[in-house]
């Protein structure tokens, strides 16, 4: 398997993992946090947009094993990058006596994938909620899913509270307000020259996919693009990378935080347009 390079800006308590090389695994505790249904999304991103979450998949895929319900709660997928809510709870629905952790969470995906992975206790300690930052090669839309756990561990004392493997999979589905657009812009550094050739817009941001020129293969591009938002009442705002990926023809960003370097989930439907380095392109 050819190995593929990928940056990631990692805010708060992440980590992340990577299918093509060995890495360690980083255990994040569990911190308490309120939440209810398709809250799970703004317990980790502490965004105020209710409403959008709302509007996205709600895959609910569960699986029961040693007493305990492995649910995929939510998905935000587009293109080549999601988010995913994956909770575990026990199966009569009490509280766990403790803050909860999983050592080993997983991502099971043959193709070349990197992912982050952070984990929160509900407020009630009746859940573990757990959400995947996933950036891959291929398009996910269509693609089998699988998540593993090895198993819950009381994160004071390391005593194992029950025993996997727990592993859950799923179709993966795009969101149905995520648009792909081709274009066909050329970009030129000091020292690179870059064609765009597609965008995928979705909540998760925005992933602008394109080719070396000069006949690098399977490397990141030194440049970075600025890239604004125009929204259909005209209101203006730059977003900036989160990750820079190669793919199997190129490479790509996915812009997907704010000017403050947090991340940003979009309102999709409300983009009219954006500007890549002065170059416009119309959403329809």
């Amino acid at each position: 398997m050819q190995n593929k390079n990928v940056k990631k800006n990692v805010k708060g308590r992440l980590f992340k993992r990577s299918l093509l090389a060995a890495s360690t695994v980083l255990v994040i505790g569990a911190s308490t946090v309120a939440a209810q249904g398709s809250e799970y999304f703004s317990m980790f991103l502490g965004h105020e947009g209710q409403d959008l979450i709302e509007s996205q998949n709600s895959t609910q895929v569960s699986k029961i094993v040693s007493g305990i319900e492995m649910e995929v709660e939510e998905t935000i997928i587009g293109g080549k990058s999601a988010l995913i809510i994956v909770s575990f709870e026990k199966e009569d629905g009490t509280a766990f006596s403790g803050d909860i952790k999983i050592p080993a969470l997983e991502l099971d995906w043959k193709q070349n994938a990197s992912y982050m992975v952070e984990q929160k206790m509900s407020e009630d300690n009746k859940k573990l909620i757990t959400m995947f930052d996933i950036d891959t090669t291929k398009n996910l839309d269509g693609e089998e899913i699988t998540i593993m756990a090895d198993s819950l561990v009381e994160y004071s004392t390391d005593k194992v509270i029950a025993n996997g493997p727990f592993l859950i999979s799923f179709e993966a589905s795009e969101s149905k307000t995520s648009k792909n657009i081709e274009t066909d812009i050329n970009l030129t550094s000091s020292n690179e020259k870059l064609a765009l050739k597609t965008i995928n817009i979705s909540a998760n941001g925005i992933g602008v996919e394109g080719t070396h020129q000069d006949g690098k293969k399977n490397e990141l591009p030194e440049y970075t693009p600025k890239l604004k938002v125009i929204t259909f009442d005209n209101t203006t705002f730059e977003l900036k990378p989160g990750s820079t990926s190669t793919t199997e023809l190129g490479f790509k960003w996915q812009y997907n935080l704010d000017e403050t370097g947090e991340r940003f989930l979009l309102n999709d439907e409300n983009i009219k347009g954006i500007v890549i380095d002065g170059h416009t392109i119309d959403v329809q």
